[in-house]
C-alpha cells in the first residue's frame, strides 16, 4: 500500500467517523426535541381538561378519565371537555401528516397544503356547498376533499413540463391559491349572513362543539 493510498483510507475512516458523530448528535437532539414537545402536549391536554368555565381539580379529573364517577365532575370532564381536547390532537396530527407528505413528495419545504393551494381549494369548495346549496356536515366534508383533489390535478396540469419539478410545483400552487383566494372572497361577499358565518367558522376551526360521535370521521 502506497502512502497515497495509507491517507486516503485516513481520510475515508475520519471522515465515517464524523458521519457516525453527526448521526448521533442528530438522534439525541431529536429524542430530546420529541420528549420535550411531547411533555408540552400532555401539558395543554391537561389543562383543556382542568380549566374551563369551571376550574376542577387534577385528582378529580384523573378519577373521572378513570371511570370514577365524580359528582359535577365526570360529565364535564368525559362528555365535554375530552372530546375537545382528542379533537384538538387528532386535528394537529392531521395538519401534520398533512404537511409532511406534501414536504417529502415534492423534497421542498415550502410545500403544505396551505402554501400551495390545497387548502384554499377545500375552503372554496366547501364554502360554496354552505353558502349556495345550504349544505352541512359530511356533505361539505366531502365537497372539501373533492375540491382539494381537484386542486391538487389542476396544479399537477400547469406544473407538468416532460416531467415534476417540485420547486415549479409549488411556485404554480402559490398563483393557484391566491386565484382561489380570490373564489373564496367573492362567495363569502354573495352569501347571506346566516351562511357566512358557517362557512367563517368551517374555514377558521373549532372545537366548542366536539363530540365523541363527530370525532369518527377525523
Amino acid at each position: 500500500m502506497t502512502v497515497l493510498d495509507t491517507a486516503r483510507t485516513a481520510a475515508a475512516t475520519a471522515s465515517a467517523d464524523r458521519l457516525r458523530a453527526a448521526r448521533r448528535r442528530n438522534a439525541v437532539r431529536d429524542a430530546v426535541l420529541i420528549a420535550g414537545l411531547a411533555a408540552v402536549v400532555v401539558a395543554l391536554c391537561t389543562a383543556g381538561l382542568v380549566f374551563g368555565a369551571k376550574t376542577l381539580a387534577l385528582p378529580d379529573v384523573l378519577r373521572a378519565l378513570t371511570g370514577q364517577t365524580v359528582p359535577g365532575v365526570s360529565f364535564a370532564v368525559v362528555e365535554l371537555r375530552l372530546p375537545r381536547v382528542v379533537g384538538a390532537l387528532l386535528a394537529g396530527a392531521a395538519f401534520g401528516l398533512g404537511g409532511m407528505l406534501f414536504q417529502t413528495l415534492l423534497r421542498n419545504v415550502l410545500a403544505s397544503p396551505d402554501v400551495i393551494g390545497i387548502s384554499a381549494g377545500s375552503s372554496a369548495a366547501a364554502i360554496t356547498a354552505i353558502s349556495f346549496f345550504g349544505a352541512s356536515g359530511l356533505v361539505v366534508s366531502g365537497a372539501a376533499i373533492a375540491g382539494g383533489l381537484a386542486t391538487a390535478l389542476l396544479i399537477w396540469v400547469l406544473a407538468y413540463r416532460r416531467g415534476l419539478s417540485g420547486l415549479r410545483f409549488v411556485l404554480v400552487g402559490i398563483g393557484v391559491a391566491a386565484a382561489l383566494q380570490a373564489v373564496i372572497s367573492y362567495v363569502l361577499t354573495r352569501s347571506d349572513v346566516k351562511a357566512a358565518e358557517q362557512a367563517t367558522v368551517w374555514m377558521a376551526g373549532s372545537l366548542s362543539r366536539s363530540l365523541w360521535d363527530q370525532l369518527a370521521p377525523t
